[in-house]
């Protein structure tokens, strides 16, 4: 019984004293088991590999130990169970990267977002040796992957491609995310007007505080396109149309008001319209 001082040497120097005859008389009842059925029944190389997935594994008090034929498909198994963990990792978090994109789209109607599956690992898969309930929850993995992959792209179909029923407008430099990071800067640049304080204090704080929530929502956006120019396949998103149309839109709204109770512009104003005129973002008439 080669087999059973295989697995009996193997895992000796692990059990009790009282755990070790125990364990070898299990180990030998099933092998035993296995070989008469495979002299009585003649089992083919299927019927082989069946019986020795249901005998994958023997217990001895509270612990597991793996039959010694099947050591080699358990860790090839494990290993197949860490990549596609790796990979449903990357699905979870550009699904996460294209909800939030989404969220910030103020044309998009939120009731048409979808919602990352709560999809969680099962680390302790690792640690088990019954080569039926590895496969399973491969094939578990494999489900989540696609469910993940159909709610990315779903949420990306969802960027609109048009805007006013025209083609969208690209902004002068393709690298939107540069556009998006000098924005910022201008906007929290801008002068703070003396003239509207002076005139009207809750205008002049309402202004202050609108180009603060437009500076936030800009940043957040751009820490949002960084992560996903990391993301294989997506390293040239600076040059998608709906990247373009986002910032363009979103420069649109954070527009100065005038100086109150005259025709006069405001210094923000001014410098908001000869940026955004520069970045093509209003076209000179």
């Amino acid at each position: 019984m080669m087999e059973v001082e295989g697995v009996y040497n193997k895992f000796k120097d692990t059990l009790e004293d009282q755990e070790s005859d125990s364990f070898k008389r299990i180990i030998t009842e099933n092998i035993e088991h296995y070989q008469i059925a495979q002299n009585k029944y003649h089992l083919n190389e299927e019927e082989k590999k069946v019986f020795q997935e249901e005998l994958s594994y023997i217990k001895v008090g509270k612990t597991t130990f793996p039959m010694l034929w099947n050591t080699k498909e358990i860790i090839e198994l494990k290993n197949e169970v860490n990549t596609l963990h790796l990979e449903l990792n990357k699905l979870k978090k550009l699904a996460t990267l294209s909800e939030n994109i989404l969220t910030m789209y103020s044309r998009i109607d939120k009731d048409k977002i979808s919602k990352a599956t709560e999809i969680k690992l099962n680390e302790k898969i690792l640690e088990a040796y019954d080569i039926r309930e590895i496969k399973d929850h491969i094939e578990k993995l494999k489900d989540d992957s696609v469910i993940l992959q159909k709610i990315i792209n779903n949420n990306f179909l969802l960027l609109p491609t048009t805007h006013d029923d025209t083609t969208l407008v690209l902004l002068n430099n393709k690298n939107a995310i540069e556009i998006l990071k000098n924005s910022i800067i201008e906007i929290a640049s801008f002068a703070k007007n003396k003239l509207m304080k002076l005139a009207n204090k809750n205008l002049y704080k309402k202004q202050r505080e609108k180009l603060s929530y437009f500076e936030t929502k800009l940043t957040n956006l751009y820490y949002l396109l960084l992560e996903l120019e990391k993301v294989p396949g997506y390293e040239n998103i600076k040059e998608a149309p709906w990247v373009h149309d986002m910032i363009r839109q979103l420069l649109i709204q954070v527009k100065p008001v005038h100086l109150p109770l005259t025709k006069l512009s405001s210094p923000e104003y001014l410098a908001w319209k000869e940026k955004l005129t520069m970045w093509g973002v209003l076209i000179k008439k």
